[in-house]
């Protein structure tokens, strides 16, 4: 059964009632014309037209029952219908009234007609709006999510001074659209958030723009008048909007649409260019691809190349087997250090031989390519190229470069001889190709670099423990340094310095070298002085490494012997902040990092092995010095005369020895004390040292005792010696000392004149030394 029919059998219910409980003037009077009233009102706003005519015609039929029935009044009638016909009358004023607002909003959806975009549908809608609500001023926005703000499309908000407003928290615009709900101002006065239009605006509402889930703005229409806006308004505005948001739905869904078919046709166009384009193609596709297989080929077969040299015939004739071409030519290099030159040749054509005139040609080509790193590409060459750049009867040629990220490693060429006879294509492979070749050389090459530094590394090794084992003379020490690295390490000119002092001042002298004399590197220093110290002394000066790889360049470079050499590397030996010398280094090339380094490493282990030395010969001297007089001592003493004794044996030759003993020393201490005894035998160990030679050797034998050595010496010589040594004594004025004088009682004895045996002459000297002093006693001995 329809809804239609539910309000009439409603009513006919409850007229039923009132039979059976009994109608009576009271219900016919208040009950039955309520009930009217609810019914008729509860069918209009839910049901249809025609549900309200069937319940009209119930009641129509129902009040003049009751009236006959109950025996009423027939006035009663007249009321009731009366109540009957004010709310249809009332319903049907409504129902026209909602009418006209739909025929309003049909007239809107009319006037859009075909526009296609967002102001189109715009215009007209608010054109209905002035229409439909006289004095108003309605404007629409719309929402940049973007950039968070209102874009102006068109109405009175066309008077603001920017086409956009900010979205600002609270105002009626940011509101509606972010709630979604319409938003009424009747006093623009009363709203501190109110955003300023229409100039003598006083009362707003804005309405959201929405379909579905998707928001597009906001619809704002402005009054001068307070409270314009009524809740119909509000109710017909936001169906407006509504349809608005379905239109621009509509619109946008419409504008991708024909992106979508503008794009399809493009992507078709493209498609069946590309269709044509592999039509014609199709034969240059499967010679691409027949190429593609021939430099699978090629990285496989060059991968299982052993040694670098076989790479370039390798590559030559697989480039002529599978690609055909008919002359390919490589010039190369295989380590950084080599320059780049022709290594292999081959031609399609067997019998074809390279002459002089074609390779002089091709190596001015490789000087461009390697100058510029760039492809050499001329499908019809110039005549400007013909002869200079390639063979006279060379139809086109190729040339690209063999080279990696850092380094140029050669030159790739291929010719023919038709003209245009090489594509872009052969450019493309060619380039390929040579990556692959520089690829093998640069890991080849890096692996003997790593070869030959491992082998440095173990030579070093070897040569530091050569010299921390062996040596124990600095000057040695450089000697050996000099021969390990030149018969290990195959360098060529190696000359060692070394700081030592010299007239009261340091100066580097040099020691040892493997190109030198030993007559000229006495020479070498004074040469060096007077040119400036050239590169070494810079060294030395700054304590830091110059590698110099072009002495051409430099003004400080010093020839040392014979022309001039190409590089030069200069090492200060050190130690913490001390110099003890500087090892330099002349090359035919440039030394690398490598070779620096390793240079470094050595330098360091020297100049430690130096310091150790240094340490050890000053803790040495301090254990054979007297503390108090600065003499050699006892222990000292012993050991020179064990040396002599085994060199006199071997070569011959005579030794004096003269013992020396400080005449009235223990008076001195027990009269004036161990202080002024300590100065006394101070002052004669000075005039020990003083009345000398350079050659002689002195050293407190113990107490006020003192043995002097004194080589090639007869015994003229040993009275002269203690004679300068009692004249000095006679001199020597010592302020505590009573009389100021110093005596000594005197012993010699000469080796092999009066023993056969150096310990036996030491012990006749000391006999000889206290028969005197006894002597000047006058005591027996």
């Amino acid at each position: 059964m329809s809804r239609d029919w539910w309000g009439g059998i409603a009513f006919a219910v409850l007229s039923l009632l009132g039979l059976i409980f009994g109608g009576s003037t009271g219900y016919m009077t208040y009950i039955f014309p309520a009930l009217l009233i609810i019914t008729f009102t509860v069918t209009n706003l839910l049901f249809t037209r025609r549900a309200t005519g069937i319940l009209l015609a119930v009641a129509s039929g129902a009040v003049p029952a009751y009236t006959v029935i109950f025996s009423l009044e027939p006035t009663s009638m007249i009321y009731q219908y009366a109540i009957i016909a004010c709310f249809f009358a009332m319903m049907e004023f409504a129902k026209r009234h909602s009418s006209n607002d739909m025929g309003v909003f049909l007239e809107y959806l009319t006037r859009i007609g075909e526009g296609t975009s967002v102001k189109d549908a715009s215009l007209p809608a608010l054109e209905l709006i002035r229409e439909v609500i006289p004095g108003t001023f309605p404007g629409l926005a719309l929402f940049d999510e973007t950039r968070e703000e209102f874009r102006i499309i068109t109405g009175p908000l066309d008077s603001m001074e920017s086409d956009t407003f900010p979205a600002r928290e609270g105002s009626i615009s940011w509101r509606a659209y972010s709630t979604g709900k319409p938003q009424v101002i009747d006093d623009v006065r009363d709203d501190p958030d109110y955003v300023p239009g229409l100039p003598d605006a006083r009362s707003e509402v804005t309405v959201p723009i929405t379909w579905k889930d998707r928001k597009f703005g906001v619809l704002n229409i402005e009054s001068p008048r307070v409270a314009r806006f009524s809740k119909r308004d509000v109710r017909n505005l936001s169906f407006l909007a509504a349809l608005l948001g379905e239109v621009f739905a509509h619109i946008e869904a419409q504008q991708e649409m024909v992106r979508s078919l503008e794009q399809l046709d493009v992507t078709r166009s493209a498609l069946e260019d590309s269709l044509s384009e592999s039509r014609v193609q199709k034969d240059d596709l499967e010679q691409l691809l027949r190429k593609l297989r021939s430099l699978f080929r090629i990285a496989e077969e060059l991968s299982i190349c052993v040694f670098a040299e076989g790479l370039f015939p390798k590559l030559t004739a697989l480039l002529v087997e599978t690609m055909n071409y008919h002359n390919v030519f490589i010039f190369a290099k295989t380590s950084v250090e080599e320059k780049i030159t022709f290594r292999a040749h081959k031609s399609s054509v067997e019998e074809d031989l390279i002459s002089r005139e074609s390779l002089e040609c091709y190596r001015r080509l490789v000087e461009h390519v390697t100058r510029t790193g760039q492809p050499w590409w001329y499908p019809n060459l110039n005549d400007a190229d013909r002869g200079v750049l390639i063979p006279e009867k060379t139809g086109s040629a190729l040339a690209v470069p063999v080279k990696s990220q850092e380094e140029v490693w050669g030159v790739l060429i291929v010719d023919d001889r038709e003209e245009e006879g090489l594509s872009p294509r052969d450019l493309e492979l060619l380039t390929i190709s040579s990556s692959h070749l520089a690829l093998e050389l640069e890991s080849r090459d890096a692996v003997g670099k790593v070869n030959l530094q491992v082998s440095r590394l173990r030579g070093l090794h070897s040569v530091v423990q050569g010299l921390s084992l062996e040596y124990e003379e600095p000057r040695e020490l450089c000697r050996y340094l000099v021969k390990e690295l030149s018969t290990r390490f195959g360098f060529e000119k190696i000359t060692l310095f070394l700081m030592e002092e010299e007239t009261g001042k340091e100066v580097l002298v040099p020691v040892a070298s493997n190109f030198l004399q030993d007559g000229e590197l006495s020479g070498l220093r004074v040469k060096l002085e007077n040119y400036g110290g050239g590169l070494v002394y810079q060294s030395a000066i700054q304590r830091k490494v110059i590698n110099t790889p072009d002495t051409s360049r430099s003004p400080l470079y010093f020839s040392i012997k014979d022309a001039r050499t190409q590089a030069e590397l200069d090492v200060p030996i050190m130690f913490k902040e001390k110099l003890y010398g500087v090892l330099s280094v002349e090359t035919s090339e440039p030394l690398d990092e490598r070779a620096q380094e390793l240079f470094l490493i050595l330098s360091r282990h020297v100049g430690t092995l130096l310091r150790i030395q240094e340490i050890l010969k000053e803790a040495e001297t301090r254990a054979l010095v007297d503390e108090l007089t600065g003499l050699w001592n006892r222990r000292y003493l012993f050991a020179r005369i064990e040396q002599e004794k085994y060199r006199l044996e071997r070569h011959g030759g005579t030794m004096a020895l003269v013992m020396v003993d400080m005449a009235g020393f223990k008076d001195i201490n027990d009269t004036y004390g161990h202080v002024v005894g300590d100065q006394v035998l101070k002052e004669f160990a000075s005039i020990l040292r003083k009345t000398l030679r350079n050659s002689d050797e002195v050293g407190r034998y113990g107490g006020d005792e003192f043995l002097i050595l004194l080589p090639e010496t007869g015994y003229q010589d040993i009275s002269r010696v203690i004679a300068r040594i009692e004249e000095e004594c006679d001199t020597r004025e010592l302020a505590h000392l009573p009389d100021g004088l110093l005596r000594a009682d005197f012993g010699y004895a000469v080796y092999p004149g009066d023993a056969d045996d150096l310990v036996k002459a030491l012990q006749l000297a000391d006999e000889r030394m206290y028969i005197s002093k006894h002597g000047r006693k006058g005591m027996k001995p």
